[in-house]
């Protein structure tokens, strides 16, 4: 019997482990495109933060003619998920803002008790209906923070270089 518990217990550790890791998409995602411009201006990133990883993918021109893939390795640790919970419980705050400029939108995944995943708007600025939507929660305003510390700002760089 002894010569079975090595394998009793690793197989317990397995199995607590891949129920909490079933969910492998990302965490907190930002995403953002330059709105109305001229092709050759154009540009969308997209930020997925994940617990192991940031995949930072960058379309450049209309259409995605140039793609642009970077990845690095990071460990997030804490309360993410008590965060992002709160987060949701916190009605959004709508207003109107400029129509055909650039879009912004910070959301984050919660991983429900059924393992089922709900996206949580966290803010979203589109400069294509002009349309704002901010959750004021402080949760999520911590959340906005991690992503902005992970993911560059995707809209540097945009526009024509300076003529000298």
């Amino acid at each position: 019997m002894m010569k079975y518990a090595g394998y009793t217990l690793a197989a317990m550790l397995l199995i607590s482990t891949t129920a909490e890791a079933r969910y492998v998409g990302p965490l907190l995602v930002k995403e953002a495109s330059t709105g109305f411009v001229m092709a050759e201006y154009a540009k969308t990133q997209k930020c997925e933060i994940f617990a192991q990883k940031t995949v930072l993918t960058t379309n450049f021109g209309g259409g995605g003619q140039l793609m642009s893939v970077e990845t690095k390795n990071q460990t997030l640790s804490g309360g993410y998920m008590q965060l992002i919970e709160k987060a949701q419980q916190t009605k959004l705050v709508a207003q109107s803002g400029a129509v055909d400029g650039p879009s912004v939108r910070y959301y984050a995944y919660r991983i429900n008790p059924n393992d089922s995943v709900t996206r949580v708007l966290l803010y979203d600025e589109n400069g294509g209906t002009g349309v704002i939507q901010n959750n004021p929660s402080s949760e999520a305003l911590i959340l906005r923070n991690v992503i902005e510390s992970l993911c560059p700002n995707t809209l540097q760089g945009i526009g024509p270089a300076p003529v000298d």
